[in-house]
């Protein structure tokens, strides 16, 4: 009897949800509210409107400095266990590569986004679900590289997600 309650309430304030909420198409919502509607912009916020936390570390600090970023900006959801579990797989395999290499490489920084639900913010003007990385040498952008969203939840990703990314990130 509990458990139908619940789900009765859950039900009744998801109605009351959808009916107050707009999604509009340059990522914003509007919320009505006692009569009055209010246009809140989501960018850097779930789509439960909580805020995004961008997450940054320095992967090496020597020659090359490598750094990842995980933006709030250009994402609608929060770096979930999934996503940490490629970058750090991504950045033990970069590291492994540049051991590798004898050149003198120029500093690194990759941009990781995830757009999950491209329903809010700037997801929703990308509008399509996806898992995006950006690569700069010092401040200059060179690559991009995106897969669906869908790809980053398959048991393989966490390997095969990272190769793909260090061959872009080295030009291979």
């Amino acid at each position: 009897m509990k458990k139908l309650l619940v789900i009765i309430m859950v039900l009744i304030f998801i109605d009351i949800y959808a009916k107050n909420v707009e999604y509009n198409k340059d990522g914003s919502i509007t919320v009505t509210a006692n009569g009055k509607k209010t246009k809140v912009n989501m960018d850097g916020k779930t789509l439960f409107g909580t805020d995004i936390e961008t997450v940054t570390w320095v992967v090496s600090e020597e020659n090359p400095v490598i750094t990842f970023v995980y933006s709030a900006e250009f994402s609608d959801d929060d770096l979930s266990p999934r996503i940490r579990t490629i970058m750090t797989n991504t950045s033990t395999l970069l590291l492994r590569e540049i051991g590798k290499n004898e050149a003198k490489l120029t500093d690194l920084k990759l941009v990781f986004s995830v757009c999950r639900f491209s329903r809010v913010g700037y997801c929703k003007r990308k509008g399509s679900p996806e898992f995006a990385i950006t690569f700069f040498k010092g401040n200059k952008k060179y690559a991009e590289l995106s897969v669906p969203y869908r790809d980053t939840v398959k048991d393989e990703s966490e390997n095969t997600l990272p190769t793909l990314i260090v061959r872009k990130a080295l030009g291979k």
